[in-house]
């Protein structure tokens, strides 16, 4: 009896064996052989890799498929849903089909934070939403990011807070203070 169990053991062992084995070498862990035919591939980010041809970038999905179009001279990976992209000196964003969800038409722009993108033009900075409307006008000489539903903000040679409206907060501040993020 214990002679059968264990030839049951062995055989059933043996089995799940192959199946790992015809798991892993199956259609289902896909090629990649794609990669070699661009210059340069980033990693995946909402499933979708960047990708540079000829000097010119866009984004295919996991089997190599070109999703948006090589004809961008820069992108950034894709973040809830929308890519920072550059043409022509000018920067705006794309979402996940290859569509302008904010023209391409500023200096600079900055990731999504919080719904809405820093972006800058003519030496302003301002914010828009993910439609490409102008939430916030670009009255302000420079502006970080929002951050728990504030951004700090300057105007000549004030610095202060608003909200996602525009509305000046008043905020207490540590004397500590003095890390204004003035690197983009």
């Amino acid at each position: 009896m214990k002679k059968k169990h264990l030839l049951i053991f062995a055989v059933i062992n043996t089995g799940l064996i192959a199946l790992i084995l015809f798991i892993s070498s199956s259609p289902i862990a896909y090629s990649q052989s794609w990669k070699s035919d661009y210059d340069f591939v980033g990693k995946f980010s909402e499933n979708l890799a960047k990708v540079k041809l000829d000097d010119k970038w866009g984004f295919v999905d996991k089997e190599g498929d070109i999703v948006i179009p090589f004809k961008y001279d820069a992108v950034n990976d894709f973040k809830n849903g929308a890519a920072k992209i550059k043409l022509n000196n000018k920067f705006g964003f794309i979402d996940k089909t290859g569509k302008e969800i904010v023209r391409i038409d500023y200096d600079d722009a900055y990731d999504f934070k919080e719904g809405v993108a820093r972006v800058k033009k003519n030496n302003k900075f301002g914010f828009v939403d993910k439609t490409g409307k102008i939430v916030i006008p670009l009255n302000y000489d420079f502006a970080n990011d929002f951050s728990g539903g504030m951004a700090r903000v300057r105007i000549k040679d004030e610095e202060i807070y608003i909200d996602k409206d525009g509305n000046q907060l008043e905020v207490e501040e540590d004397d500590d203070d003095d890390d204004y993020d003035e690197e983009e």
